[in-house]
């Protein structure tokens, strides 16, 4: 509301005004300056970004392998996965096996990529359990437009699943009622931790160029790039290479601010966002420093500076407030 009073006044016009004639410029304005529209891609013209090449030190995987919780499947569960390619071809777990029985998975597509619910049921696989170690589910399955997968757990009180504490952006556990046939009604409860699992093909969900796809949010996928955890005494970083020399004076950063979390469960700053950074210049001559920041605890940060000639741009990411890796959604370059 605050950005189309200001628009009327600037531009003499009445909100009807806004509705009819300007609603396309209002949309971009309200994204660029970290405003959430569920699905919206933002291209600026002015933004140099979004035809640059980006590389990054490192990048996530799709999976989690450190666990030391076993959670047992009498309280059954459903983790959400991203899926990047046309189809999920298999998902491995661990687990313990009290009493040799059948493990019952089911797996669900979502009909819209903003949406977490059960809406179509694509297959049912029936695990024989007999020895603890690592199970393989054969998925063989589309995510659909929701690109995501709900690998279903029924309940099974005779077997433990290995979890882990780990953070992974749009990977999501859930405990559900454990009755009845799930579906779209289905109410799924978010839990503070993942199972331990792993996918093939291996998903690249966590690439650089999530950087200038226009998305700030989750949307299907999760519209981000994520490093590989920290090492002591090495930061990581992500890379422009713009499309030509430009003269730049400015650099918008999009951070992340714990979009997995239950906002009643939160408290303080989150854990993913980033912390400590610095933003260089490339020239002709080497890297020039522009801007370092200590202390950080927002999500939205624009940066203007003196002009200067660069042929890219890069953020070098020293620490989160506790995150292992570092994580990043946007970051677009003005002149």
């Amino acid at each position: 509301a605050g950005t189309a009073a200001a628009i009327c006044v600037r531009r003499d016009i009445t909100p009807r005004a806004i509705h009819d004639r300007h609603m396309p410029s209002f949309r971009e304005t309200l994204a660029a300056n970290d405003q959430s529209i569920i699905g919206y891609r933002l291209s600026e013209e002015s933004d140099l970004s979004r035809t640059a090449h980006v590389r990054a030190s490192s990048t996530a995987k799709l999976e989690v392998t450190d666990g030391t919780l076993w959670h047992n499947l009498g309280e059954p569960i459903c983790l959400v996965v991203p899926v990047a390619t046309e189809t999920l071809g298999s998902i491995s777990f661990e687990t313990k096996v009290l009493t040799p029985g059948v493990l019952v998975v089911q797996v669900f597509s979502c009909d819209r990529a903003e949406n977490y619910r059960l809406q179509n049921h694509v297959g049912t696989h029936d695990v024989e359990c007999h020895t603890d170690g690592r199970i393989t589910i054969p998925i063989e399955a589309s995510p659909g437009a929701g690109q995501k997968l709900f690998i279903l757990f029924r309940p099974a009180k005779n077997i433990l699943l290995r979890c882990g504490a780990a953070r992974l952006t749009g990977a999501l556990c859930f405990s559900w009622h454990g009755t009845g046939e799930p579906g779209p009604g289905t109410h799924l409860s978010p839990l503070p931790f993942l199972p331990c699992f792993s996918v093939t093909p291996e998903q690249d969900v966590y690439a650089p160029t999530n950087l200038n796809n226009g998305y700030i949010r989750p949307f299907g996928l999760p519209n981000t790039w994520a490093s590989a955890p920290f090492s002591e005494g090495r930061a990581e970083w992500v890379e422009y290479t713009l499309s030509c020399e430009e003269t730049i004076s400015r650099v918008d950063l999009v951070f992340h601010t714990g979009l997995n979390a239950a906002r009643f469960d939160s408290h303080g700053v989150f854990p993913e966002t980033v912390r400590e950074y610095t933003v260089e210049a490339i020239t002709a001559t080497g890297p020039v420093s522009l801007l370092t920041v200590n202390g950080n605890f927002l999500r939205f940060r624009r940066h203007r500076f003196k002009p200067i000639r660069a042929t890219g741009v890069r953020l070098t990411i020293h620490a989160t407030w506790g995150h292992e890796r570092a994580e990043l959604f946007d970051m677009r370059v003005y002149r």
